[in-house]
Protein backbone atom coordinates (compact mmCIF):
# COMPACT_ATOMS: atom_id res chain seq x y z
CA UNK A 1 0.00 0.00 0.00
CA UNK A 2 1.02 3.13 -1.05
CA UNK A 3 2.84 5.16 2.08
CA UNK A 4 0.18 8.23 2.42
CA UNK A 5 2.40 9.91 5.39
CA UNK A 6 3.02 13.05 3.66
CA UNK A 7 -0.21 13.89 3.40
CA UNK A 8 -1.65 12.87 6.75
CA UNK A 9 -0.97 16.28 8.45
CA UNK A 10 -3.29 18.06 5.88
CA UNK A 11 -5.92 15.91 5.66
CA UNK A 12 -7.92 16.53 8.59
CA UNK A 13 -7.71 20.11 7.83
CA UNK A 14 -8.73 19.96 4.95
CA UNK A 15 -11.89 18.03 5.65
CA UNK A 16 -12.36 21.28 7.91
CA UNK A 17 -11.71 23.91 5.71
CA UNK A 18 -8.55 25.00 7.52
CA UNK A 19 -5.69 24.73 4.88
CA UNK A 20 -4.25 28.33 3.46
CA UNK A 21 -5.09 28.95 0.06
CA UNK A 22 -1.45 28.16 -1.26
CA UNK A 23 -1.62 24.39 0.97
CA UNK A 24 -5.64 23.90 -0.56
CA UNK A 25 -4.17 24.66 -4.03
CA UNK A 26 -1.28 22.27 -3.72
CA UNK A 27 -3.54 19.75 -2.18
CA UNK A 28 -6.52 19.78 -4.79
CA UNK A 29 -3.70 19.13 -7.27
CA UNK A 30 -2.61 16.09 -5.27
CA UNK A 31 -5.88 14.90 -5.43
CA UNK A 32 -6.68 15.14 -8.50
CA UNK A 33 -3.30 13.18 -9.69
CA UNK A 34 -3.44 10.61 -6.31
CA UNK A 35 -5.95 8.21 -6.82
CA UNK A 36 -4.76 6.64 -2.93
CA UNK A 37 -5.32 10.29 -1.68
CA UNK A 38 -8.76 10.80 -2.91
CA UNK A 39 -9.46 7.07 -1.80
CA UNK A 40 -8.04 7.93 1.78
CA UNK A 41 -10.18 11.16 1.47
CA UNK A 42 -13.35 9.19 0.82
CA UNK A 43 -12.74 6.80 3.87
CA UNK A 44 -12.27 9.94 6.59
CA UNK A 45 -15.53 11.39 5.13
CA UNK A 46 -17.04 7.99 5.62
CA UNK A 47 -15.82 7.79 9.05
CA UNK A 48 -16.28 11.33 10.27
CA UNK A 49 -20.50 10.99 8.49
CA UNK A 50 -20.60 7.72 10.63
CA UNK A 51 -19.42 9.61 14.06
CA UNK A 52 -21.76 12.42 13.15
CA UNK A 53 -25.04 10.27 12.59
CA UNK A 54 -24.20 7.82 15.74
CA UNK A 55 -24.17 11.48 17.65
CA UNK A 56 -27.51 12.99 15.92
CA UNK A 57 -28.65 10.00 16.89
CA UNK A 58 -27.99 9.64 20.30
CA UNK A 59 -29.00 13.75 20.76
CA UNK A 60 -32.45 12.47 19.13
CA UNK A 61 -33.02 10.00 21.77
CA UNK A 62 -32.04 12.44 24.78
CA UNK A 63 -34.88 15.51 22.77
CA UNK A 64 -37.42 12.42 22.57
CA UNK A 65 -37.13 11.87 26.65
CA UNK A 66 -37.32 15.65 27.31
CA UNK A 67 -40.53 15.98 24.98
CA UNK A 68 -41.80 13.26 26.62
CA UNK A 69 -41.51 14.69 30.03
CA UNK A 70 -43.10 17.72 29.12
CA UNK A 71 -46.02 16.40 27.01
CA UNK A 72 -48.30 18.60 24.84
CA UNK A 73 -49.38 20.96 26.58
CA UNK A 74 -52.01 22.51 23.39
CA UNK A 75 -54.13 19.48 24.40
CA UNK A 76 -55.61 20.67 27.17
CA UNK A 77 -56.43 24.21 28.70
CA UNK A 78 -52.88 25.63 30.64
CA UNK A 79 -53.17 26.66 34.61
CA UNK A 80 -50.93 29.10 35.48
CA UNK A 81 -49.25 26.77 37.63
CA UNK A 82 -48.99 24.18 35.07
CA UNK A 83 -47.80 26.97 31.97
CA UNK A 84 -44.79 27.55 34.77
CA UNK A 85 -43.83 24.06 34.57
CA UNK A 86 -43.80 23.82 30.98
CA UNK A 87 -41.58 27.16 30.84
CA UNK A 88 -39.00 25.14 33.54
CA UNK A 89 -39.18 21.89 31.07
CA UNK A 90 -38.56 24.09 28.26
CA UNK A 91 -35.80 26.33 30.06
CA UNK A 92 -34.35 22.64 30.85
CA UNK A 93 -35.15 21.32 27.53
CA UNK A 94 -33.24 24.14 25.96
CA UNK A 95 -30.57 23.73 28.29
CA UNK A 96 -30.06 20.46 27.94
CA UNK A 97 -29.81 20.96 23.82
CA UNK A 98 -27.01 23.25 24.21
CA UNK A 99 -25.43 20.46 26.82
CA UNK A 100 -25.81 18.21 24.31
CA UNK A 101 -24.69 19.88 21.46
CA UNK A 102 -21.35 21.07 23.23
CA UNK A 103 -20.99 17.06 24.15
CA UNK A 104 -21.32 16.57 20.14
CA UNK A 105 -19.09 19.37 19.21
CA UNK A 106 -16.21 18.29 21.93
CA UNK A 107 -16.52 14.91 20.73
CA UNK A 108 -16.02 15.59 17.12
CA UNK A 109 -12.46 17.27 18.22
CA UNK A 110 -11.64 14.31 21.44
CA UNK A 111 -9.65 12.74 19.79
CA UNK A 112 -6.78 10.55 21.16
CA UNK A 113 -3.60 9.98 20.09
CA UNK A 114 -1.96 7.14 18.56
CA UNK A 115 -0.08 6.15 21.61
CA UNK A 116 -3.29 6.78 23.59
CA UNK A 117 -5.47 4.49 21.99
CA UNK A 118 -2.39 2.15 21.56
CA UNK A 119 -2.08 1.64 25.44
CA UNK A 120 -6.46 1.80 25.96
CA UNK A 121 -6.90 -0.53 23.59
CA UNK A 122 -3.97 -2.94 22.38
CA UNK A 123 -3.36 -6.35 24.72
CA UNK A 124 -1.20 -9.51 23.64
CA UNK A 125 -3.56 -12.58 22.34
CA UNK A 126 -3.64 -14.90 24.99
CA UNK A 127 -2.51 -18.19 24.32
CA UNK A 128 -5.69 -20.33 23.49
CA UNK A 129 -3.13 -23.40 22.20
CA UNK A 130 -2.88 -26.99 23.69
CA UNK A 131 -0.07 -28.27 23.28
CA UNK A 132 2.17 -31.10 24.99
CA UNK A 133 5.30 -30.63 26.55
CA UNK A 134 7.37 -33.44 24.90
CA UNK A 135 5.95 -35.85 22.38
CA UNK A 136 7.96 -34.88 19.34
CA UNK A 137 10.84 -32.21 18.90
CA UNK A 138 8.17 -29.57 17.48
CA UNK A 139 6.15 -30.21 20.54
CA UNK A 140 8.96 -29.47 22.99
CA UNK A 141 10.26 -26.38 21.00
CA UNK A 142 6.46 -25.27 20.66
CA UNK A 143 5.90 -25.86 24.41
CA UNK A 144 9.20 -23.90 24.89
CA UNK A 145 8.21 -20.61 22.78
CA UNK A 146 4.90 -20.25 24.23
CA UNK A 147 6.23 -20.42 27.86
CA UNK A 148 8.59 -17.97 26.90
CA UNK A 149 5.68 -15.92 25.12
CA UNK A 150 3.37 -16.18 28.18
CA UNK A 151 6.31 -14.77 30.60
CA UNK A 152 6.89 -11.97 28.68
CA UNK A 153 10.56 -13.34 27.29
CA UNK A 154 9.79 -12.19 23.88
CA UNK A 155 13.03 -12.32 22.08
CA UNK A 156 13.53 -15.81 23.54
CA UNK A 157 10.26 -16.42 22.09
CA UNK A 158 11.12 -15.12 18.64
CA UNK A 159 14.13 -17.42 18.32
CA UNK A 160 12.16 -20.39 18.87
CA UNK A 161 9.29 -19.47 16.74
CA UNK A 162 12.07 -18.83 13.73
CA UNK A 163 13.02 -22.45 14.22
CA UNK A 164 9.75 -23.71 14.20
CA UNK A 165 9.02 -21.77 11.31
CA UNK A 166 12.28 -22.47 9.09
CA UNK A 167 10.98 -26.32 9.32
CA UNK A 168 6.99 -25.64 8.84
CA UNK A 169 6.75 -22.47 6.93
CA UNK A 170 2.99 -23.37 7.05
CA UNK A 171 2.53 -22.62 10.54
CA UNK A 172 0.15 -19.87 10.99
CA UNK A 173 -0.11 -20.04 14.93
CA UNK A 174 3.36 -19.38 15.05
CA UNK A 175 3.21 -17.35 12.29
CA UNK A 176 1.11 -15.26 14.60
CA UNK A 177 2.49 -15.47 17.89
CA UNK A 178 5.60 -14.88 16.53
CA UNK A 179 4.16 -11.64 15.04
CA UNK A 180 2.62 -10.42 18.32
CA UNK A 181 6.22 -11.14 19.60
CA UNK A 182 7.91 -8.64 16.46
CA UNK A 183 5.22 -6.13 17.87
CA UNK A 184 6.32 -6.65 21.79
CA UNK A 185 9.98 -6.02 20.78
CA UNK A 186 8.83 -3.08 18.89
CA UNK A 187 10.30 -4.73 15.35
CA UNK A 188 7.17 -3.43 13.67
CA UNK A 189 8.36 -4.43 9.85
CA UNK A 190 8.68 -8.00 10.75
CA UNK A 191 5.69 -8.34 12.65
CA UNK A 192 3.39 -6.96 9.65
CA UNK A 193 5.52 -9.59 7.25
CA UNK A 194 4.16 -12.01 9.83
CA UNK A 195 0.39 -10.75 10.17
CA UNK A 196 0.19 -10.02 6.10
CA UNK A 197 1.54 -13.45 5.62
CA UNK A 198 -1.65 -15.17 7.49
CA UNK A 199 -4.16 -12.39 5.84
CA UNK A 200 -2.82 -13.65 2.50
CA UNK A 201 -2.85 -17.16 3.44
CA UNK A 202 -6.54 -16.89 4.36
CA UNK A 203 -7.49 -20.37 4.66
CA UNK A 204 -6.39 -20.68 8.81
CA UNK A 205 -8.19 -19.72 12.01
CA UNK A 206 -5.64 -16.67 12.52
CA UNK A 207 -7.05 -14.04 9.63
CA UNK A 208 -9.33 -12.26 12.31
CA UNK A 209 -6.23 -12.34 14.58
CA UNK A 210 -3.59 -11.11 12.20
CA UNK A 211 -6.21 -8.06 10.81
CA UNK A 212 -6.47 -6.96 14.29
CA UNK A 213 -2.47 -6.90 15.34
CA UNK A 214 -1.68 -5.47 12.16
CA UNK A 215 -3.59 -2.72 12.41
CA UNK A 216 -2.56 -1.60 15.69
CA UNK A 217 1.02 -1.98 14.02
CA UNK A 218 -0.06 0.40 11.53
CA UNK A 219 -1.41 2.64 14.46
CA UNK A 220 1.43 2.18 16.56
CA UNK A 221 3.92 3.80 13.39
CA UNK A 222 1.96 6.50 12.88
CA UNK A 223 0.66 4.97 9.37
CA UNK A 224 -3.34 6.52 10.02
CA UNK A 225 -4.79 5.85 7.07
CA UNK A 226 -3.97 2.24 6.61
CA UNK A 227 -5.13 1.96 10.25
CA UNK A 228 -8.26 3.57 9.89
CA UNK A 229 -8.88 0.98 6.79
CA UNK A 230 -7.74 -2.01 8.48
CA UNK A 231 -10.12 -1.04 11.47
CA UNK A 232 -12.84 -0.12 9.39
CA UNK A 233 -13.10 -3.22 7.72
CA UNK A 234 -12.96 -5.53 11.06
CA UNK A 235 -15.60 -3.08 12.69
CA UNK A 236 -17.45 -3.77 9.32
CA UNK A 237 -17.57 -7.07 9.72
CA UNK A 238 -20.09 -9.06 11.46
CA UNK A 239 -18.06 -11.83 12.09
CA UNK A 240 -15.14 -10.68 13.62
CA UNK A 241 -14.52 -11.23 16.98
CA UNK A 242 -13.08 -7.49 17.70
CA UNK A 243 -16.20 -5.38 15.44
CA UNK A 244 -16.97 -3.81 18.91
CA UNK A 245 -13.51 -2.66 19.80
CA UNK A 246 -12.60 -1.62 16.13
CA UNK A 247 -15.66 0.44 16.19
CA UNK A 248 -14.56 2.44 19.45
CA UNK A 249 -11.02 3.39 18.05
CA UNK A 250 -12.56 4.82 14.98
CA UNK A 251 -14.20 7.07 16.60
CA UNK A 252 -11.10 8.16 18.75
CA UNK A 253 -8.18 7.71 15.73
CA UNK A 254 -7.28 11.22 14.40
Amino acid sequence: MEKMSKYEEFIQPFLDGELSREELDWFSKELESNAVLAEDIRLYREVDSAIREQDVMDLRDQLDVIHNAIGDPSQESVSPSRYRKVLSYAAIASLAILVSLGVLLKVQHNKLTNDQIFEKHYEPYEVTMIYRSAESDYQRVLSQAMTFYESGEFHNAINLFEDILIKDPADMASSLYSGISYMETEQYIQADEKFQKIINHNDNLFVDQAEWYLAFCYLHTGQNLEARGHFKEIANSESSFYSKKAKKIMRSIK
